[in-house]
């Protein structure tokens, strides 16, 4: 292919006059190429939304980011979504809030609470007429604010969104009893995460709770305000509590959250160095979740029984993975895995100190059959290469 052939086919003017000529399921897949022909089939899907493209196009490319996707409808058939990341001035605002009626989901960015286009979106998503005449395909909400108190103008209504994501900050009860309360139908919340974990789990339609970084407090604000949670996922990342106070926690949990697949429960230390002791009664009511993962860490002391384990898991056919974590600071312990890849299926990490002979041979074999990957934390010690050795008679471990 010649350079002028090379250079006429990167002309805008060619580019914009075959997108028109493709079929949108076409120009789809064409925007999803970092190229300039993905950039134009992007502009070309956009510029069928009359009277958007044209207001957006002159705004500044720093201050805006176009993104198309696509999924199934009911009928079977593929529909596109459109998403819109926007950082914009009061004025832009003004005028852009008149012509989103196509955009599903939305995410604002920055310091919501610092700028003066904070009472634009109050009026655009706090007013329920105003949402409906506005934002009729709306179902997504997503902020990175360091406070959400700016949702407290006015009375809550009830905004159709399948999430929300706060992002920044460690927030406090009050703050996150306004927050579910205002966004009583939606099925996915993030507290103090990154909006991009959630983002797929609202495409998908997949019903998750995050709460990261928080105090034991604003765990149970939030676990309480629903009195069940029906939800698929649930991650809690507490900075600092008490034994006692932690068995409280997963006693609330397993009455308020009984759907939850996915269970991942992170403490990071205990007041005055205290330890967890992980006990009989804390596996059976934790037997009652019907789990496909389960992830507890936390600075622990007491050992536990492999019977009591393979009891437990009896009520787990369906369990992908299994992470008992101890953080406890002990020269037999392995380092604790900050990123533990929490609910990649198949996973088995068992870095407590067990006796393991059991769990071993009839713990994978008989009650974990869907097993298929065995990974133990990071570093070396005898408990992981003592377990090691009884996976290699299991056909299924990769």
């Amino acid at each position: 292919m010649s350079r002028a052939l090379v250079h006429v086919l990167e002309l805008p003017e060619l580019q914009e006059e075959v997108c028109k000529l493709l079929p949108r399921v076409a120009l789809f897949h064409l925007s999803q190429v970092s190229t300039s022909w993905g950039a134009a089939a992007s502009a070309s899907l956009w510029s069928f939304l009359p009277g958007l493209w044209p207001v957006l196009h002159l705004m500044p490319d720093s201050s805006l980011q176009c993104e198309v996707d696509t999924s199934l409808n009911v009928s079977g058939h593929p529909e596109i979504g459109l998403s819109l990341r926007i950082d914009l001035t009061g004025e832009q605002w003004e005028i852009v809030l008149r012509r989103l009626r196509y955009v599903k989901r939305i995410h604002f960015g920055h310091d919501v609470g610092d700028r003066a286009v904070d009472m634009s979106i109050i009026a655009a998503i706090q007013t329920s007429l105003t949402v409906k005449l506005l934002f009729p395909r709306l179902q997504t909400i997503t902020m990175s604010t360091s406070s959400p108190s700016w949702l407290g103008v006015g009375p809550p209504h009830s905004i159709a969104v399948a999430g929300v994501v706060i992002t920044r900050g460690r927030r406090n009860s009050a703050e996150v009893q306004y927050l579910t309360a205002a966004f009583p139908q939606a099925s996915t919340f993030g507290i103090a995460c990154l909006g991009y974990c959630l983002r797929s789990h609202i495409t998908d339609h997949t019903s998750v709770l995050h709460i990261h970084g928080q105090t034991l407090d604003v765990v149970v604000a939030v676990i309480g305000l629903r009195p069940a949670w029906c939800i698929e996922e649930l991650h809690i990342h507490i900075t600092i509590t008490t034994p006692p106070q932690f068995d409280g926690l997963l006693s609330v949990v397993t009455s308020r959250c009984v759907s939850t697949l996915r269970l991942s429960v992170i403490v990071h230390e205990f007041a005055e160095d205290q330890r967890w002791s992980l006990t009989p009664a804390v596996l059976r009511a934790l037997s009652t979740f019907w789990l496909s993962s389960l992830h507890l860490q936390a600075p622990m002391h007491a050992l536990i029984a492999d019977a009591d384990l393979v009891m437990s898991v009896r009520s787990w056919p369906n369990m992908h993975e299994l992470r008992i974590v101890d953080t406890s600071p002990s020269p037999s312990n392995v380092n604790p895995d900050p990123d533990p890849d929490f609910g990649n299926p198949g996973t088995l990490a068992s870095a407590i100190r067990l006796p393991l002979t059991v769990v071993g041979g009839t713990f994978l074999r008989n009650l974990l059959p869907q097993l298929r990957h065995f990974a133990p934390g990071r570093g070396r010690n005898e408990n992981a290469e003592t377990l090691s050795r009884y996976f290699f008679d299991h056909p299924a471990v990769e």
